[in-house]
């Protein structure tokens, strides 16, 4: 299993089957840093952290500093630059990873990016940010007083 989610998916996380929205793609990327933020907030539901465990594995056995950006859920490559966003989302994975040696790789591969520019720079500087936000730990709730 690769846990690559779908560009669309149902209510029932079955992927919506129209254009290439079965697919892993852009619109996927964030799935595994909002699974990772919940258990890192609230640990809530412990497939978290082995989808995390799963979806990095998948990535580093692609190659860690070229991997593709749009995948088949079960990990076929379908094109794709190795996108900055993708790389802070999977660095965003690693708050709820267990391998804490390959979660630090997908870290170190966030801090050592280069700012986005270009015609992608709202999106992938976006991810980018949160990424380091989430990674260094300084994106934090802020309760009422």
């Amino acid at each position: 299993m690769t846990a690559l989610a779908p560009n669309y998916a149902n209510y029932d996380g079955t992927p919506v089957l129209e254009g290439k929205n079965e697919n892993f793609g852009a619109d996927a990327w964030r799935t595994a840093a909002n699974w990772a933020v919940d258990w890192s907030w609230w640990a809530a539901d412990p497939r978290e952290r082995e989808l995390s465990d799963k979806l990095q594995a998948f990535f580093e056995s692609q190659g860690m500093d070229v991997y593709g950006s749009m995948y088949t859920l079960d990990g076929k490559p379908l094109g794709g630059s190795h996108s900055t966003a993708l790389v802070a989302a999977n660095a965003v994975a690693s708050l709820a990873a267990t391998n804490r040696e390959r979660a630090a790789k997908f870290v170190e591969a966030l801090w050592k990016a280069e700012i986005p520019s270009g015609p992608y720079r709202y999106y992938e500087g976006m991810w980018y940010l949160m990424g380091l936000l989430h990674s260094s730990g300084e994106f934090r709730i802020w309760p009422p007083k």
